[in-house]
This record gives C-alpha cells, sequence and structure tokens, in this order.
C-alpha cells in the first residue's frame, strides 16, 4: 500500500467530574461517561476506518492517580484496539507526569507489560512502529516542566528570566538528537505535549496556574518531520508552513471541558502520509452529539418577569442534556429566589452550574475590611470573596496557588 493513516488525538482528559452529577442507572458520573462516549465514537472512527495507528498526545487522565474504575475503561478501549491490529501511541503531559522520583505515572503499567502495540513516551526517545501498511517513524517528546529544568539551571548559574530561552535550547537539542536516529524515506511523527507561542489559546486554563514554557514553532517543525502530533492547548488548530516544513496540529481537547471550551468543535485529527507523492494531508473530523455548554443572559427590568423570562429561554430549545448556567443582570431592588429558579428548571436541562446575579445599583468602590496591615494571602482572600467576578470566585484555588507561589519567589529572591 502506498498510504499510511493515523489518528491524533490529546488531551482526553478522562475521569474529570466537574459539571456531573450520578447517573442512576450505573451509579457513575456523568462527566466521566461523557468523555468515554468520545473516546468511543474515535475508537469506532478508527476500526472503520482500519487506521495504522493511533496517537493520544497525553494528558489521557484528568489526575495523576485516576481511579480503578477510569483506569479499567480506558483499558477496554485499548484492548479493542489492539485487537483490530492499531498500535497505539501514548504519551505522558502534565496531567500523567511524574511528581517525583518515589511516585511514577499511572500509565507506566503499560510500559511495564509489555503490551504488543502499545508504546508509552515517558521520556525523549524515537521509535520504529510497524503498522499494516508498512514501518512509521514517532520521535516523543513528553511534557517538560520549568521544574525539570530547575537544576540545570542552577548548576549553570542561569537567570530565571531565561528559563524558556533554557527550555528551547533543551528541546533544540533533543530534536538535534532525533535528526540522527530518523530513518530517510519513513514517515515520521514528532509528538509533543508542550506549548508554542503561535497558538490561539482562548480561555485554555494552565495559562493561570503559571510554571508554563512557551517554544517558537520554529523549534517543532524540522523537515525530518512528516508531521508534528501536539498536545496540550484545548483549542483544535492546524500549522501549515513552507513546503519544506511539516504540518502542525493541536487537536484540541475531545469533549469540552467547561463553558471556556464551549464556543469551537471538539474531535481529532486525520493524518495521511502518501508515500508514493511524498506528500502528508491533515483533517480535523468533529464528534457530533456532545453535551453542549450553554448560557443563558437575561437583563432583567422592574417591570420584567424573571421567571417568565427563564421559561422562555428554556422553552426555545430543547436543554435536556445542556449544562446551563444563568447570568442575571438585574435593575432595581427585586429579589431573586435562587433555590426557586433551581426548583423549577433543573429538571429542563442536564444540570444547573450557576446562577450569577449582578445588581446593577450595586457598586462597591471600596472594601473597608482591606488595608496594609493585613497578610498579603489574608487580603487576597477578602477580595476574592468580596468581589462579584465569577473568574475569580470560580479560580480561587488557581488564583491563591500562584500568589502563593509569587510570594514564595519574592520571598527566595
Amino acid at each position: 500500500m502506498s498510504k499510511i493513516k493515523v489518528f491524533h488525538t490529546a488531551d482526553l482528559h478522562l475521569g474529570i467530574e466537574s459539571y456531573g452529577k450520578v447517573d442512576p442507572n450505573t451509579q457513575a458520573n456523568t462527566r466521566i461517561q461523557d468523555f468515554f462516549v468520545s473516546l468511543d465514537w474515535l475508537v469506532e472512527k478508527a476500526i472503520q476506518e482500519d487506521i495504522d495507528a493511533l496517537i493520544i498526545a497525553g494528558d489521557i487522565y484528568h489526575h495523576r492517580e485516576p481511579n480503578i474504575f477510569v483506569q479499567n475503561e480506558f483499558s477496554k478501549r485499548l484492548s479493542l484496539l489492539i485487537s483490530k491490529q492499531i498500535p497505539v501511541i501514548l504519551l505522558i503531559g502534565n496531567h500523567d507526569s511524574i511528581l517525583s522520583m518515589e511516585r511514577i505515572s499511572s500509565l507506566q503499567i503499560f510500559k511495564e507489560l509489555k503490551i504488543p502495540l502499545i508504546y508509552l513516551f515517558d521520556e525523549a526517545k524515537v521509535l520504529t512502529i510497524e503498522t499494516k501498511h508498512g514501518p512509521l517513524q514517532i520521535a516523543g517528546i513528553p511534557f517538560l516542566e520549568r521544574n525539570m529544568i530547575r537544576e540545570f539551571m542552577i548548576n549553570r548559574n542561569i537567570e530565571e528570566n531565561r528559563r524558556n530561552e533554557i527550555a528551547q535550547l533543551v528541546i533544540t537539542r533533543i530534536i538535534g538528537g532525533f535528526k540522527k536516529e530518523v530513518k530517510p524515506k519513513i514517515p515520521t511523527i514528532l509528538t509533543a505535549h508542550l506549548t508554542i507561542r503561535e497558538a490561539m489559546y482562548d480561555n485554555w486554563r494552565p495559562t493561570i496556574v503559571g510554571n508554563e514554557i512557551y517554544l517558537s514553532k520554529s523549534v517543532l517543525v524540522d523537515p525530518i518531520f512528516s508531521y508534528v502530533a501536539m498536545g496540550h492547548i484545548h483549542k483544535p488548530q492546524i500549522f501549515e508552513g513552507d513546503k519544506t516544513e511539516p504540518l502542525l496540529s493541536y487537536p484540541g481537547s475531545l469533549t469540552a471541558l467547561d463553558f471556556g471550551e464551549a464556543s469551537y468543535d471538539h474531535g481529532f485529527m486525520s493524518i495521511e502520509f502518501d508515500l508514493l507523492k511524498n506528500k502528508t494531508q491533515s483533517k480535523f473530523i468533529k464528534i457530533p452529539h456532545q453535551r453542549r455548554f450553554i448560557t443563558f443572559n437575561l437583563d432583567i427590568n422592574p417591570e420584567d418577569d424573571l421567571y417568565i423570562k427563564c421559561r422562555e429561554l428554556f422553552d426555545s430549545s430543547d436543554h435536556l442534556e445542556d449544562i446551563v448556567r444563568i447570568n442575571i443582570s438585574l435593575h432595581g431592588d427585586a429579589e431573586v429566589d435562587e433555590q426557586k429558579i433551581r426548583r423549577d428548571f433543573s429538571e429542563r436541562c442536564h444540570l444547573i452550574s450557576s446562577i450569577h446575579i449582578d445588581r446593577k445599583k450595586r457598586n462597591i468602590s471600596r472594601i473597608s475590611t482591606l488595608s496594609s496591615d493585613l497578610d498579603p494571602m489574608e487580603a487576597l482572600q477578602q477580595y476574592i470573596k468580596a468581589s462579584d467576578d465569577d473568574f475569580l470566585l470560580e479560580y480561587q484555588k488557581d488564583l491563591t496557588l500562584l500568589a502563593q507561589q509569587l510570594m514564595d519567589e519574592l520571598g527566595h529572591t
């Protein structure tokens, strides 16, 4: 055969329970089920099209220590793929990464069991995989955290603001090593769980946590590669270079994790290597019928009936499978019975995640309890609690962690 077809996905985040509830039939969290339903669609498509390999470019699990149910369900899908002679490439992402030398990734078991057709990239390396239609070379770079190069920097007295520069040099050196191993005339895929500066982030969450490394795309699109399969950024996007550069793409998350990912499609990449024409083609495949995240924005004047307005929105479409949040801009002094809204409309959707009320008359210009005498962390907590900002309230833990990291760094300095 003159063509090799590969599916490329990433950021499965299996095991996430946010915005879910218990399914009375299975007793499993409905959001865990959502992510496996999407994965099942991909697996069925892979078998139907008889693909040559599947690449999962990191963040397979949402938690570093996924529960047994999630691990077992994922293993079932792997077993089905290898029964059809479809090799599966697993890459360590930041959600899968090892926290210390004493603790290993939950994906490590696939390497230790030496299961045929399952290949784990827990370190930078090159493997040649035999597929149904010919050999395929995979060069893999797992997630690289800033902390992983801290010792390198300390030993060489490198300043903190040069971390990205050093990380870029480290990746360049790794790819230089790949060049010595890669055999010519065999399709070669570079897969990496990293962030490139040229990517569109939108509401991508890791940027607010910090500890990120940002690389230039030019470091990764070396002509020795036929395709660059990325993971880590949840918005799907394809980068086409000049004739000498390979395609680079992020397939995005397989399923929307939250409201920040509701505005774009979710799916995976289909890559086809034409060996006779030495040409690579890519196509994004959308997974149909996914659970939606819907935002209702209500502007309520004193003469309006809030509950009638809510009913009109729920009547406008079928929202039984949707996750809904309601933002209410309230003009006047009317009271809102949030519990009544939940009682009356919870059965009209999968879940009402939040009801945010913005009282237009309310204007807090100053928080009286804040003063320069407060501990900075305590002051931050008081500010967040007094704020009407949904983002601050929803990501309070992340912001607190980031602030504490900043305080620690200032303390060391």
